[in-house]
């Protein structure tokens, strides 16, 4: 390629671009950018600038229109390169600001038809060989920032920096950006092109709800794009990185709907699925379950009985807990089966279950009359008889999802209130459709938030739930994050840039213990939690605890307090019952980390205030050199103590803390073979320990080799590093039952922290299994770090690198 220099070739060898005292500073040589300095370190990488192609529209078809290279010109003094070809230029001009490097690109299509895509590659990145910095995610996700499926920025991770990548082509989005490769072993270069054409279509759902979307250079035209790469320490958190793109977005979209109270919301099921019981053939459990009788009048009053009394039982335990209200997750009762479980559809209510349909009025007013509000499942499928299955129902797709989620919603508001609606299945799959319609179908799997807008506009005043969260669904919506699925409310990338919207979230007791910190983060932040209003669950206590929590931390520590020292606390501590100085003065001990703190914190074991005794249980397993015998045995009590079940997973984890002190208290509980639920609390403690005995890894082998196998045991298999599990935990990989999917993903971290070279191998095969769960987006992550422990290698790999690294080591 010929080269025309602008400035004399001794500046033109090496120019330093920089604004001010910048720490970002930039270099050239006669091809382009050279380095990316920051902090003292250079992050670009070698790299060649250029259009690798431009596609143009020739009579319908796609061809090359890029010709020939014609030159590349640098101007150090500007910091702008451009590369020229026969069909179009490329120009880039990189500007330092602060800790920021902007890149400014222009695109000119020189031929006289349409650029359809094009592919530019502006600079080359140094960054850490990991996962995290592919081009794709685990199951093949392009890592791609359009501004369509993808908003906001990408944060990506190098040596002693994190690097934020942003596409500012936000409204209208018109270019896709992204770095990184198919393998983590690089080369990582920051690429550009338009985004693929939107051109959908759904044989049954209206195509206004699928608007086409293009993407073109005109001819003879220059356009104009913007990106960005931020610099920081590794340490800096994701929202102080992204504080401009917030504020772009929350300018561009502001949020549509105002939903202030964020207590709680019961659910209920009134039904089990698909049971086949002849005289109670929707299922429904109030009353005698499988013997209800809804044939005779006789039968239909006694469930009417029973139903009142569930609604009484459902509104105390409700207003108990200050509960806003409920959600009826199957009013109409569950015939059928998967996919055909929650039938939501209230205005069929009559003939689907007509049992349910008399007395569902005075049901619903139960809770309204405590002034508690009520709400229904909801889906954007229509119910109708089966063809195939006389009596039966099945659901339809409709031309108007909108309007049939709409009216539905003003049906359960006109008859019975309900303002909560839960919005199952908000998707487009392909359930109810014929083999031919399938293979018409081509649009998103996650209906478009323009739907949702259109059902908050249409209905203002109700909270609309959406199982699966789109892209921009929290503007007019409040989606659903599933314990089963591993989420735990609004992400802290969500919350960053948009702080009033929220999620309601599922959870349950074993998830509250395990993620507490995360849900003290994401309810005290405004998401709603769900809970069981039927009976008194093991969560509720939980749920109590975690609200008290939230409150002492939303009124922040005492000014007393801040830099107190050992006698200090101790001086507040004895002389107060204020729960607010208690806490916080167990919040300053473990920023000390004394040793002598445990006689403050034992006393308050004793406490009759639940969340203060959980403060002190942590405080006391963060204290090095804490154990010893005596508080080993307290703490195992409070285990055992049937009135202390909401402590005793955290006491179980302190437990394990506290060291050798802890180990027959431990050994104790795992041998406690009649009382399941105090070996799992001995599991959970031993998984604690810093390191176990041989009397506690012969324990835990025991109860492996003669149990199903279970996340928790197999989790505490590789945390004690039991070598003799090795084949059973090798057998589990293989383990292809649907639901137990994650059972295969737990084996592969256990025998990576175990190390024994003969898991290699079949941790290998593995790449070559499918699998159909949630599984899939972690199992290949953990993978490869089990074999960089299994090796010793510290560089993530594909899963051909590992193979080939494999092989060459064994040579």
């Amino acid at each position: 390629m010929k080269i025309r220099l602008l400035l004399a070739t001794a500046l033109l060898s090496l120019a330093t671009l920089h604004a001010g005292d910048s720490p970002v500073t930039v270099e050239f040589n006669d091809k382009g950018l050279n380095t990316i300095n920051w902090n003292g370190k250079n992050y670009a990488a070698p790299f060649r600038f250029r259009l690798s192609f431009m596609n143009v529209d020739d009579a319908g078809k796609n061809s090359n229109a890029l010709g020939g290279a014609k030159a590349v010109t640098v101007d150090p003094a500007s910091g702008t390169v451009i590369a020229d070809y026969e069909g179009a230029t490329l120009s880039c001009r990189y500007v330092p600001d602060g800790d920021r490097l902007d890149l400014f690109v222009e695109i000119t299509n020189k031929t006289d038809k349409p650029a359809m895509n094009f592919g530019a590659e502006l600079l080359g990145l140094n960054l850490a060989k990991d996962l995290g910095n592919t081009a794709s995610d685990s199951v093949g996700v392009p890592r791609n920032i359009d501004n369509l499926g993808r908003i906001g920025p990408r944060r990506l991770e190098a040596d002693g920096a994190s690097i934020m990548l942003s596409n500012w082509e936000i409204a209208p989005p018109k270019v896709v950006v992204n770095v990184g490769s198919t393998s983590p072993s690089g080369p990582y270069p920051l690429t550009m092109g338009l985004p693929e054409p939107v051109k959908p279509r759904h044989p049954v759902v209206d195509a206004k709800f699928f608007p086409p979307q293009e993407f073109q250079i005109p001819p003879a035209t220059t356009e104009k794009y913007h990106f960005s790469l931020t610099f920081s320490d590794p340490s800096t958190s994701t929202a102080e990185l992204s504080k401009e793109m917030n504020a772009r977005l929350n300018k561009l979209f502001p949020m549509k709907f105002q939903w202030d109270d964020r207590r709680l919301i019961g659910t209920l099921f009134l039904a089990n699925p698909n049971t086949n019981w002849k005289t109670n053939p929707r299922g429904y459990l109030p009353g005698k379950g499988k013997d209800n009788d809804v044939t005779t009048e006789e039968g239909l009053e006694a469930f009417g009985q029973a139903l009142m009394a569930y609604a009484d039982k459902s509104v105390e335990i409700l207003k108990k807990d200050d509960a806003q209200g409920v959600i009826v997750w199957d009013l109409e009762g569950a015939e059928h089966y998967h996919p055909i479980t929650y039938i939501a559809q209230p205005d069929k209510l009559k003939a689907i279950a007509p049992e349910m349909d008399r007395f569902a009025d005075a049901f619903f007013k139960k809770f309204s009359d405590a002034g508690l509000r009520t709400g229904l499942t909801l889906r954007p499928t229509e119910v109708v008889p089966d063809p195939k299955k006389p009596g039966k129902w099945t659901h339809v797709e409709v031309k108007d999802p909108v309007k049939l989620i709409s009216d539905k919603i003003a049906y359960a508001k006109n008859r019975w209130g309900c303002t909560l609606f839960y919005l199952d299945s908000n998707v487009f799959a392909n359930d109810f459709l014929t083999p031919e319609q399938r293979k018409e179908m081509k649009v998103p799997w996650i209906m478009p938030v323009a739907m949702i807008e259109q059902l908050h506009e249409a209905h203002p005043d109700v909270l609309i739930i959406p199982e699966w969260p789109g892209r921009q669904y929290e503007l007019c919506s409040a989606p659903y994050s599933s314990v089963n699925l591993g989420a735990l409310g609004s992400s802290a990338a969500i919350r960053s840039y948009r702080p009033e919207s929220f999620r309601i979230v599922s959870t349950n007791s074993k998830s509250l213990q395990e993620n507490w910190d995360n849900y003290l983060e994401t309810v005290g932040g405004g998401d709603i939690l769900l809970f069981n209003a039927w009976y008194e669950t093991s969560e509720i206590p939980l749920i109590r605890l975690l609200k008290e929590e939230i409150l002492i931390i939303k009124h922040g520590p005492p000014e007393e307090l801040k830099g107190a020292d050992l006698e200090g606390l101790k001086a507040q501590m004895t002389q107060t019952d204020n729960l607010r100085v208690q806490y916080y003065a167990i919040e300053r001990l473990i920023e000390l980390g004394d040793p002598r703190s445990v006689e403050l914190l034992v006393p308050l074991l004793d406490s009759p205030v639940p969340f203060i005794q959980k403060k002190a249980l942590i405080a006391l397993a963060k204290l090095k050199g804490a154990g010893s015998p005596e508080l080993a045995e307290k703490i195992a009590m409070i285990i055992r103590d049937p009135k202390a079940k909401t402590l005793a997973r955290f006491a179980a984890i302190t437990l394990g803390n506290l060291g050798p002190a802890a180990h027959p208290e431990i050994l104790a509980l795992l041998q406690d073979g009649k009382k399941p639920d105090l070996v799992g609390f001995g599991l959970r403690a031993a998984k604690s320990l810093p390191e176990s005995s041989p009397e506690i890894s012969a324990a835990v082998l025991e109860i492996f080799q003669t149990s199903p196998p279970q996340e928790d045991l197999i989790q505490v298999i590789g945390a004690l590093k039991i070598r003799e599990a090795v084949p059973k935990l090798i057998e589990l990989l293989d383990f292809k039952k649907r639901d137990d999917e994650g059972l295969s993903r737990d084996a592969v971290a256990a025998l990576g922290n175990i190390g024994d070279p003969s898991a290699i191998q079949p941790i290998l095969g593995l790449y070559k299994r499918g699998f159909s769960t949630m599984a899939v987006y972690s199992i290949r992550g953990v993978q490869n770090e089990a074999l960089k422990k299994l090796t010793g290698d510290k560089d993530s790999r594909t899963a051909d690198e590992w193979r080939a690294f494999i092989d060459s080591q064994a040579q």
